[in-house]
């Protein structure tokens, strides 16, 4: 099994919800880390960038991946703990729907 950073797969050129499709029996845990709208090779909190979530988070469903993980690449966020929350009621937000 391996971990799907869906932000690097789209600034790759890749579409994350079709390598979570086409690796289906492999992908296990996917990285909720969004795409800044200004430059997509820079990440902001999950659910505030770019990236159609909604497609990826129905593949990772239907591809069975267990584990979710949040992080930011980026050199010190100007406010880790907020960033943190955002992604959580971003996360959330997303469940219910």
């Amino acid at each position: 099994f391996f971990e799907l950073d869906a932000m690097w797969a789209a600034v790759g050129g890749y579409e994350p919800d079709e390598v979570i499709k086409s690796h289906a029996d492999r992908i296990r845990l996917v990285h909720l880390k969004d795409a800044s709208r200004e430059d997509p090779r820079t990440d902001v909190p999950f659910g505030e960038g770019v990236l159609d979530w909604g497609a990826i988070l129905s593949a990772s469903r239907n591809a069975g991946v267990e584990y979710y993980i949040t992080e930011q690449d980026r050199p010190n966020p100007d406010d880790v703990l907020g960033d943190v929350r955002t992604s959580l009621v971003n996360a959330e937000g997303m469940a219910e729907s």
